[in-house]
């Protein structure tokens, strides 16, 4: 990603056009190389607006950092309920993602290869379903057609829509 952004500074001279680059790059990477991001690229944009809206989500990230996710009870494929203290101990990776949400789609294949260069090590990879709760078994069928690996989980709607205002929810992938 960085030599493409370095092309785009090269050749791109308007600020606001390399503003938007650059705001909309941070707000789409993942989520622990954001501080990072923010304090290389916070300096480089020149609108305002978007400077004060960036410098909003490193403050948003440092308050989330402090705070414990949220408990939650999630269902496995057979049943089994999944919660918080199922996980303590181990380093958790968590991706919210849904069977009509194209992008999730498109992150499965690299979702499996992190979980390859991690295997055997002390971490847990927790994919939480946001389908709608009619929706269960095509999220089965679609884990079994993806061959999906990991802690496959749904999370019933009324609890998800609870958890939201707890884990900085803009949506998924996330």
């Amino acid at each position: 990603y960085d030599s493409i952004f370095e092309k785009a500074r090269a050749h791109i001279k308007d600020p606001m056009i390399l503003g938007a680059i650059y705001h909309h790059r941070i707000r789409m990477f993942v989520v622990f190389k954001k501080k990072e991001l923010l304090a290389t690229y916070l300096p480089l944009v020149a609108d305002s607006a978007r400077r004060a809206a960036l410098q909003t989500s490193l403050e948003e990230m440092q308050r989330l950092n402090a705070t414990l996710f949220p408990e939650f009870v999630a269902t496995t494929p057979e049943g089994e309920e999944i919660t918080n203290e199922d996980l303590l101990g181990k380093y958790t990776y968590i991706d919210f993602w849904a069977t009509w949400c194209g992008p999730c789609l498109l992150e499965v294949p690299h979702l499996k290869e992190l979980e390859e260069e991690y295997h055997g090590r002390n971490i847990t990879f927790l994919s939480i379903s946001t389908d709608a709760n009619e929706d269960i078994e095509k999220w089965k069928r679609m884990l079994t057609a993806r061959e999906m690996t990991g802690l496959q989980v749904h999370m019933d709607e009324d609890a998800f829509e609870a958890m939201k205002p707890a884990i900085d929810y803009g949506g998924i992938p996330r």
